[in-house]
């Protein structure tokens, strides 16, 4: 592989860890991927949680939602945002629409996009805006004002806050300066930097031979909720490519512990002090992509990871297999339970079974601070799964009888795994 054609970073995970005094190596737990990849089983909702719940969103005039949904659960609301740059909240319990956030535009109190993040800890919604700003919202969707990122922060990472003031960030614009960073920040302030990974090679747009763009709504039970595939053909380099995961959450919060697993590496860190450590190993044995060979796309036979949720006691890993291979890719859930060790790993087409209620299978797609998880299923998926499958549509318990009601045409249904 041409390492000239490729936008390379300077050092993969072992040499990051080696050299970069703000990442320590520690020991880790190991997550036996490969093991259980031997062995794919049927995962079951009762082997996980308790209780699964499906709330369907409220469908009215003023609140109808287009395409590429994306959730996030706000104490008693459901945050909503779509392709279509709507943001809108709705009660966490029944379903009913509260209001609409914000607005789209170029005014003071215009939002660029919808898509943005919820701090937990300030009970805030911020959405992107204009010149590299935020647009901030409380609890009840009304507007407080801008929050303006300090210089060299991007406005499109994945955010988490450390206090009520403090925010750490993971950035990386691979179409821009190619650098991976984790960055923390508080009002105008860039208070520290970690940078993980910097290519050698700066984005050529002349290079490309190619671009295609896998969007959410057609692999959304691949890639994740609101993601999509950016894969990047060069013309100096048959063979080899980038495909890029866009629009999911790298860095998260578990209780008061803040992790992040980057794209190019199997550990899984702990941010601490400022810095990095080994939190856990994903162990992915002859599944495992190297580095120098992460463009190759014959070497695909590798599992890219492509999301993790992550609770208390449960994370909930997505890997795909020979992501560059349209027509043989397949994707895979992996089930750890973080206080036996145990990891069980089931295709993810086949989803979750509830047998809970005996309702359809399910892929959760966000897990809230509570440790709930969440997934969306469109209106038309769950009509239709009624329709196929009589025998267990009569069975269901009888207060889900509301099921029954949604229309094709209805917003979504919010399904919790508590």
């Amino acid at each position: 592989m041409k390492k000239s054609s490729v936008w390379l970073t300077v050092a993969c995970a072992a040499l990051l860890l080696s050299c970069n005094p703000t990442v320590r190596q520690e020991q880790s737990d190991s997550i036996p991927v490969a093991a259980a990849m031997a062995k794919p089983v049927e995962l079951k909702a009762s082997e996980y949680f308790t209780k699964v719940r499906y709330v369907p969103l409220e469908t009215t005039d003023e609140c109808v939602l287009g395409n590429g949904v994306k959730i996030a659960i706000l104490d008693d609301k459901i945050v909503v945002t779509t392709a279509q740059k709507q943001c809108m909240l709705f009660d966490k319990q029944t379903g009913r629409y509260l209001t609409t956030v914000g607005h789209h535009g170029e005014d003071p109190e215009g939002y660029r996009a919808s898509n943005g993040w919820v701090n937990q800890l300030t009970k805030t919604i911020l959405l992107n805006s204009w010149h590299n700003a935020w647009c901030t919202y409380n609890a009840d969707g009304q507007f407080t004002g801008k929050f303006v990122l300090p210089e060299g922060v991007s406005g499109g990472g994945s955010y988490v806050p450390l206090d009520s003031k403090t925010i750490v960030a993971h950035n990386m614009d691979f179409m821009a300066d190619g650098i991976e960073s984790v960055q923390v920040f508080r009002e105008d302030s860039l208070l520290h930097s970690i940078v993980l990974h910097e290519q050698d090679n700066k984005f050529n747009l002349s290079n490309v031979a190619s671009i295609s763009v896998m969007k959410a709504d057609n692999k959304r039970e691949v890639y994740g909720p609101g993601a999509g595939v950016i894969q990047i053909e060069f013309k100096d380099s048959p063979g080899n490519a980038h495909a890029y995961i866009t629009g999911l959450q790298r860095m998260w919060r578990v209780d008061d512990e803040i992790f992040l697993k980057s794209e190019h590496n199997d550990t899984i860190f702990r941010f601490n002090n400022y810095a990095l450590e080994p939190a856990y190993q994903l162990d992915l044995g002859e599944y495992h992509w190297p580095y120098e060979e992460r463009f190759n796309t014959s070497y695909d036979h590798a599992l890219m990871v492509t999301q993790i949720l992550d609770s208390r006691e449960l994370m909930i890993i997505r890997l795909v297999h020979r992501i560059y291979t349209n027509d043989k890719w397949k994707a895979y859930t992996a089930m750890y339970n973080k206080r036996t060790g145990e990891l069980r790993i089931g295709e993810t087409e086949k989803g979750i079974i509830d047998d809970l209620t005996g309702c359809m299978p399910l892929r959760p797609e966000i897990v809230s601070p509570a440790g709930e998880y969440a997934a969306v299923v469109q209106a038309f998926d769950l009509v239709n799964w009624l329709e196929e499958h009589p025998e267990e549509k009569n069975n269901l318990p009888k207060e889900m009888a509301y099921l029954f009601e949604v229309e094709e045409e209805d917003n979504p249904v919010i399904v919790f795994f508590e």
